[in-house]
């Protein structure tokens, strides 16, 4: 099968596919520190080191995603009539998310805490949602707009702010504590096919070595696992959990 590009021209497509992936690969950060939160509430543990690690990562990385999406797509994407009133809600949307992680920062009773972490997850899982279906479409094939010229330069977009030593600083596998017994897993059959690629190569860019991902897909992507390859020679084997009908589940392990 082969991938189809929103974008109008192939250096737009390129950076629909950074900032997408840049999207996947927050996700993916942020949940992993979300279950090692709740896991400790729940098992009993102190939670203040992955408490901390969430909050960080939400004010270094989140929080200015958020403000250059203001300041450049936003605004853009408001010239639609059709879009205004779905912007002006998800720049609201950005001043709770700024509220939640201060409540998150503040609060010092673990039920509290993993309610606070909750709310934060479901909240960015609906709006980078809304970002990929509607506005980041919008930008990339109107012909009058140049999506490389509204990000150039801004890595709070296309990602590159977050140094590997930040990375291990977090516990390895990005999600602030020693180990999870849980795979990540992403399932894209809900996922628009045209950035579906680049949403599977951000979640790997999380994926530290020694650990996996779990994949599903609506079919056998051979060729995004040649994709895959070719981003990352021999970097990742690839396991086949289930083979359709309904879905194929592939296990990705980073060497």
């Amino acid at each position: 099968m082969t991938e189809v590009t929103l974008a109008h021209d192939e250096q737009d497509a390129r950076i629909l596919e950074q900032v997408v992936a840049h999207h996947e690969q927050m996700l993916t950060t942020i949940g992993l520190r979300v279950r090692a939160l709740t896991d400790a509430v729940n098992a009993g543990n102190d939670v203040s080191a992955t408490q901390k690690a969430l909050v960080e990562y939400c004010r270094t990385e989140l929080l200015p995603h958020a403000k250059a999406e203001e300041a450049t797509l936003y605004p853009q994407a408001g010239i639609d009539p059709h879009l205004r009133a779905l912007v002006q809600a998800m720049i609201a949307e950005h001043s709770i998310l700024t509220e939640l992680v201060e409540q998150l920062a503040r609060d010092t009773e673990p039920g509290d805490v993993a309610a606070a972490a909750g709310g934060l997850w479901t909240l960015i899982n609906s709006h980078v949602s809304k970002e990929s279906e509607y506005v980041l479409p919008h930008i990339a094939t109107d012909p009058d707009t140049s999506l490389t010229e509204l990000v150039v330069g801004l890595h709070e977009l296309v990602g590159g702010g977050e140094s590997a030593e930040d990375n291990k600083s977090a516990g390895g596998c990005g999600c602030g504590c020693a180990h999870t017994d849980e795979i990540p897993e992403l399932d894209v059959r809900a996922i628009p096919h045209a950035i579906r690629h680049a949403t599977v190569f951000g979640a790997l860019e999380a994926v530290e070595p020694g650990s996996s991902l779990i994949l599903v897909a609506p079919h056998d992507p051979l060729p995004l696992l040649n994709q895959i390859d070719d981003r990352h020679p021999n970097e990742f084997s690839v396991s086949y959990l289930e083979r359709g009908p309904e879905a194929w589940r592939l296990q990705l392990v980073r060497s």
